[in-house]
């Protein structure tokens, strides 16, 4: 099988497909979501912002905690506690919360890890897992060859800097979507 996929790989790769197209034609990345809600229609995130569980810090408006995959040197999630499905669903409004994410993730990081290189970015849906939204804040090295193509800021990562720019030059659309 791993042979098979990887010489069509090879012969999608010779056509000169843009990559996104490539692994999406091999179905290697074909959108699929990790949802685990409750009973109560609860998304996993909401649960842990509620309880506490897992979480490593917390204020008024976000909670973090330390990604289950272990992809890099260190790997945290920061997320609001106010459940935001996605990028798509943020107003000019929302860019304190926006600003106050990426704050608290560089202040973590940099406590964990002084003087270190960071990753910071949004999945842009749909290659987002959770329908949450959150911020990735990945100290490299990246370990995986995956996880070095789906948490860099190619295209499904979205840097904090481009979602703010976006959001703050596209406020004026409607419907309200961030165009990608």
């Amino acid at each position: 099988m791993y042979r098979y996929k990887w010489n069509e790989l090879l012969a999608v790769c010779s056509s000169m497909i843009r990559p996104k197209r490539i692994l999406e034609k091999l179905k290697i990345l074909s959108p699929s979501k990790n949802q685990t809600y409750d009973e109560n229609g609860i998304c996993i995130f909401c649960r842990y912002a509620q309880t506490g569980e897992r979480i490593i810090y917390e204020d008024e408006l976000v909670a973090a905690f330390v990604d289950r995959k272990t992809i890099a040197k260190d790997y945290l999630q920061i997320i609001p506690k106010r459940h935001i499905k996605n990028i798509y669903d943020l107003s000019p409004q929302d860019i304190p919360l926006l600003l106050h994410m990426w704050d608290t993730g560089q202040r973590l990081l940099q406590d964990r890890h002084p003087n270190q290189k960071y990753i910071f970015g949004f999945h842009v849906p749909p290659r987002n897992s959770i329908d949450h939204l959150h911020m990735h804040c990945i100290v490299p090295p990246i370990k995986s060859f995956f996880g070095k193509i789906v948490h860099s800021n190619y295209f499904w990562l979205m840097s904090p800097e481009d979602l703010l720019f976006k959001i703050q030059h596209e406020s004026t659309r409607k419907p309200r979507k961030i165009k990608i």
